[in-house]
């Protein structure tokens, strides 16, 4: 009797332990996609400013979320275009660029923005947003609609200031 509740209790905690890693493993496993709601984040800039996808979006049509590095050649060449392009949209448009490189410390993007002269909120990738979308490069865009849905993904460097206005 006494084994029979011993290897009752042992299952029931192996199949407890079982569920609670498939769920934590589902969870994990959330990739976005066009049409997703988009789960609201909080990233403090490199200069220290808090941004929070749902206040942009309580204020502006869009948000713009841009992965890169620093380190990116065809991320630093789209910067010029994007810069420009939010010159023209920035009432409407709120552009967020995250960087998903570990080394690129607020010091590194603190230069990274002066050298490119970006008005924009620049940070890093803190959510973890990159492995949230199922890409292989950078630069990636991804649009965000005033609703929080995901109605952008584009990987690959944009070519010119009228890819980005096309877009906004």
């Amino acid at each position: 009797m006494r084994f029979c509740r011993t290897v009752i209790s042992l299952v029931l905690a192996l199949a407890l332990c079982l569920s609670c890693a498939a769920v934590a493993e589902e969870d994990a496993a959330v990739v976005y996609q066009l049409g997703d709601q988009i789960e609201d984040f909080t990233v403090t800039t490199w200069d220290g400013n808090t941004i929070t996808l749902s206040e942009l979006l309580a204020e502006k049509d869009m948000v713009l979320i841009n992965i890169w590095a620093t380190w990116c050649g065809p991320c630093r060449n789209e910067f010029p275009y994007m810069q420009e392009a939010y010159e023209q949209y920035s009432d409407e448009i709120e552009i967020v660029a995250l960087s998903c490189e570990a080394t690129d410390t607020d010091d590194v993007l603190a230069e990274f923005v002066a050298e490119m002269g970006l008005t924009f909120p620049v940070a890093g990738d803190t959510p973890g947003l990159r492995s949230r979308f199922d890409t292989d490069g950078i630069p990636t865009s991804i649009v965000i609609d005033r609703n929080g849905v995901v109605c952008f993904i584009e990987v690959g460097s944009m070519p010119d200031v009228d890819s980005f206005t096309r877009l906004f």
